[in-house]
């Protein structure tokens, strides 16, 4: 390696791309693929529509007022440091619009900050929480987004509709109102090193709703009523941190296979207690099994979940299907967990630690350090 020469070529090809308009290619990649550059005051959604597959869009420091559709493959949008995207004056409607429902007025859908979809989607009505995906003719493939500094959309700030192989990676989502990033529909979806917040209390921080594959892990989230929500079958669900929200993770009825390792549960928000217990009773929860099958929760630490004395650790219950959900809106017959396995967790500083609130089979709780209570049978104390 040579140093000198190095460090010469970098400035060189620094100076080409300042001099370079939007749309032009700066450098081509070993794949064929190239790289073109927005700066502030350019449109990242205009050089979206020039894109051949396989470019990359790299987005230098500024603030987009824009909101983004995303329906090519191979895309790859990058984001410079402080680059940022923002509510636009006006909306254009995408597949995205009204996925996660209306405004609380009902009269204007809500809308998506980024909306990565493939074609001949197929959604349901909007029952609860998102438009389910029923059907994908042509998956969108291998869009991957980072870097960014996404704030402020009521809607979803990424979503990911219809999609295969998309990677979120790296970027600060901040104040979603429904929720931080969705995975909808999708397959092989990975989600990680993404910085989630909401500054008064958002519904849902990161949701994997997928035919097939979803990865989540070494995300920071908070801010959510539920921080992360898992709705894949097979789910893996590793090494994030998840801190002031009501529920840190949430595993829908009837999903199978999910994964829950090594994360981190961190004390509830204080906003959560102020909701009355007439509205959300005994709400205060680390992670929940809720009618789920098969389900690993393993080598996560939870402490810290603390709510007049209701507050649990990890429970698995339950779910008579009669308060709601989106799971139990499409089968309203009880949910009922079975074959789940909480093994090898730590739980420190929390009302209850551990509880079992279901009739089904071979629910299992071993090899767990509780460092608050012990419930019979459910755990050792340390």
């Amino acid at each position: 390696m040579k140093p000198t020469s190095t460090l010469f070529a970098a400035l060189s090809l620094l100076s080409f791309i300042t001099a370079t308009p939007i749309g032009e290619t700066v450098a081509r990649h070993e794949d064929g693929g190239h790289s073109v550059y927005v700066r502030a005051g350019q449109s990242i959604q205009a050089a979206i529509d020039k894109a051949l597959e396989g470019t990359e869009i790299v987005v230098e420091a500024g603030t987009y007022p824009e909101h983004l559709t995303v329906q090519k493959d191979g895309l790859t949008i990058t984001g410079r440091p402080d680059a940022r995207l923002v509510p636009p004056g006006n909306f254009t409607d995408n597949l995205c619009t009204g996925l996660a429902g209306n405004e609380i007025s009902g009269l204007h859908p809500l809308q998506a900050g980024i909306c990565i979809h493939g074609s001949n989607i197929h959604l349901s009505d909007f029952v609860t929480e998102h438009k389910k995906v029923l059907s994908v003719g042509n998956p969108v493939k291998g869009v991957a987004i980072s870097g960014l500094t996404v704030s402020g959309f009521a809607g979803i700030n990424i979503a990911a509709v219809g999609s295969r192989d998309t990677c979120i990676s790296g970027n600060t989502i901040v104040d979603g109102g429904a929720y931080g990033i969705l995975a909808d529909g999708s397959y092989n979806s990975v989600i990680r090193d993404n910085v989630v917040s909401q500054s008064t209390l958002g519904s849902i921080g990161v949701c994997s709703d997928n035919f097939d594959g979803a990865k989540v892990s070494k995300n920071d989230v908070s801010g959510y009523v539920i921080g992360l929500c898992v709705q894949t079958n097979g789910a893996d669900i590793r090494d994030n941190n998840v801190h002031g929200n009501c529920i840190g993770t949430f595993v829908d009825p009837r999903t199978r296979g999910a994964r829950i390792k090594n994360n981190h549960v961190g004390p509830t928000n204080a906003i959560c207690n102020a909701i009355p217990d007439i509205i959300q009773p005994d709400f205060m929860r680390g992670i929940v099994v809720d009618g789920s099958t098969d389900t690993l929760v393993q080598g996560n630490v939870i402490e810290g979940q603390r709510s007049n004395g209701t507050a649990t650790g990890i429970v698995v219950r339950d779910d008579p299907c009669n308060e709601g959900g989106l799971a139990c809106s499409l089968d309203p017959t009880p949910a009922i967990a079975s074959r789940n396995l909480v093994v090898g967790n730590t739980l420190r500083n929390n009302d209850v630690d551990l509880g079992l609130a279901s009739i089904g089979d071979r629910n299992i709780f071993k090899r767990n350090d509780c460092r608050t209570s012990s419930p019979r049978g459910l755990c050792r104390r340390t």
